[in-house]
């Protein structure tokens, strides 16, 4: 039986990324499976930073501070208010959505004697990256947004029959943004970062070699001087004409959809994901995608030459091979077929996922 009442525990999150859109996400396709449900938030305001909370919209939740400033001492007195409000609140389970909030929870639950609250960890990110990952393991379920991520956790310790790989949600729809026939036009969405992860350096470096009639556009923010950086190595590259930046947009697709209106392939040169959303986003408006197959996420979406790509990370002469395919008119999937290959991923499929795990958590 899903538990009423479920509170996810997290430290401040900025409120402008692909985490709070998955959140959003879950709460609002678990009520409508299950309208008796309540999800709240708690926030641990660590830094006492000052996060956007507009994507909490008609979402409960409450924010926690402490002043103390050594670490351990400060967690503690965390878990203790928590506790509080799990107690008046009769909270049935827990999701952690990052390790210290795991290790803040599993303090505070030991203080409810009246019941055993199960613990669930979400995590977003790569394990390796995780900071103290070896708190984790206070949990007694997991999580993975990725098969990646999945194998990440039995590698640190995590029972892997507690694990439920969900993957993220992804709305299904009938649009599809159709190719350009008279020239190439690539698209990269998301945060604009020099090196970094997302690397788009590389991206810029391999797309010079490439012979022929293109475009890119990008779709997306990040800090001035990234940016800069970026139209510098666009000058020195001679491809500055090629480049079309539009800037961070509230509703992306919707603006690639109006303003951009023809997408031949999307493009990721990341050397670090979690699960990224942009992939099958793309790929469910039936848009080729090509990927590093970098760690985790790609290639649990990818599926070779169906909708998309994938070649090694940091690998320029795979990555300029697959662009100068397509800029040479490769005869790429058909969009509609494109659409159907993420059914896993659609919404109906992973609420499903989503209930079956809360069934055999709270059995």
């Amino acid at each position: 039986m899903i538990p009423s009442k479920i509170l996810i525990t997290s430290y401040n999150i900025s409120g402008f990324g692909g985490m709070e859109t998955v959140c959003r996400d879950f709460i609002r396709l678990l009520k409508q499976r299950r309208p008796d449900i309540t999800v709240s938030f708690v926030f641990f305001n660590d830094k006492q930073t000052q996060p956007n909370d507009d994507w909490l919209n008609n979402i409960k939740y409450s924010r926690l501070y402490s002043n103390i400033r050594n670490g351990k001492l400060r967690r503690i007195h965390y878990a203790w208010q928590l506790r509080q409000l799990l107690f008046e609140q009769k909270i049935n389970a827990i999701i952690a959505l990052d390790a210290i909030a795991c290790y803040n929870s599993n303090i505070s639950r030991k203080f409810i004697f009246d019941r055993k609250i199960p613990l669930i960890c979400w995590p977003h990110f790569s394990i390796n990256r995780i900071y103290k990952k070896e708190y984790l393991l206070k949990a007694d379920y997991y999580y993975a947004i990725s098969k990646g991520i999945a194998r990440q956790l039995v590698a640190i310790g995590a029972n892997r029959s507690h694990i439920f790989t969900l993957f993220n949600p992804i709305k299904k729809h009938d649009i599809i943004i159709p190719r350009p026939k008279d020239k190439t036009a690539f698209l990269y969405l998301g945060r604009i970062l020099f090196a970094g992860d997302k690397q788009l350096a590389f991206l810029f470096n391999s797309l010079a070699n490439i012979s022929g009639d293109w475009q890119l556009n990008i779709v997306g923010s990040g800090e001035e001087n990234e940016i800069h950086q970026l139209k510098q190595l666009a000058k020195k590259l001679n491809i500055t004409e090629k480049i079309n930046w539009h800037g961070w947009q509230s509703d992306s697709w919707l603006y690639i959809q109006n303003n951009i209106k023809k997408v031949t392939a999307l493009l990721l040169t990341s050397n670090s994901e979690g699960f990224p959303m942009v992939l099958p986003e793309a790929i469910s408006y039936g848009i080729y995608v090509i990927s590093s197959n970098c760690l985790t996420g790609p290639k649990d979406i990818i599926k070779e030459d169906i909708n998309g790509k994938l070649f090694p990370v940091n690998d320029m002469p795979c990555f300029v091979n697959i662009l100068q395919a397509i800029v040479n008119n490769k005869t790429l999937p058909t969009q509609t077929s494109i659409k159907n290959s993420i059914l896993d991923f659609y919404e109906d499929s992973y609420i499903e996922r989503v209930n079956l795990s809360l069934k055999k958590i709270l059995a």
